[in-house]
């Protein structure tokens, strides 16, 4: 009798690690071919990949996960690099971007947020950098409006 109550434990807790374990998130992967950003750009990606356009691109992880990221009680927090050919710090100081986020994997509210900066990255590489609001871990998809230019991707936050 013991034996069959142990039995029906370990059950349940191993079915409670099944329904608990992430669901499948359709992070966005290097594509075939690759995009190529234009110089003066480095094209040789280190940590990840080039996605995008030339209107709006950003790098991304190989494997579509950001991992370890700072979590302030209240959101994890990640910076954002968006590269367009058409944005240049000297005549845009505070750039007109907007960048939405909402988990694809569970209900939750969307965020938005406008407010971005500038960042120099030498040998005239430029960049407008934004943060992203991810309050929980899970499957994210995450879109920048930049200049009539929309470029949207989805990511895996985990702990």
């Amino acid at each position: 009798m013991l034996r069959h109550v142990l039995a029906a434990a370990a059950l349940v807790l191993l079915s409670t690690q099944i329904v608990c374990a992430a669901p499948f998130c359709p992070t966005t992967l290097p594509p075939t071919p690759a995009f190529v950003p234009p110089a003066p750009y480095n094209t040789a990606s280190i940590a990840g990949f080039w996605y995008g356009t030339e209107a709006l691109w950003i790098q991304l992880p190989v494997d579509g996960t950001w991992r370890g990221l700072p979590f302030d009680g209240k959101s994890y927090g990640q910076k954002i690099f968006w590269f367009s050919r058409d944005y240049d710090w000297h005549t845009s100081r505070q750039p007109d971007i907007v960048v939405t986020s909402r988990r694809l994997d569970a209900d939750g509210p969307r965020f938005v947020l406008k407010t971005a900066t500038n960042a120099i990255l030498g040998s005239g590489m430029q960049a407008i950098l934004t943060g992203a609001v991810l309050p929980t871990a899970g499957c994210w998809e995450i879109t920048g409006h930049y200049r009539g230019a929309a470029l949207t991707f989805v990511v895996s936050i985990v702990h």
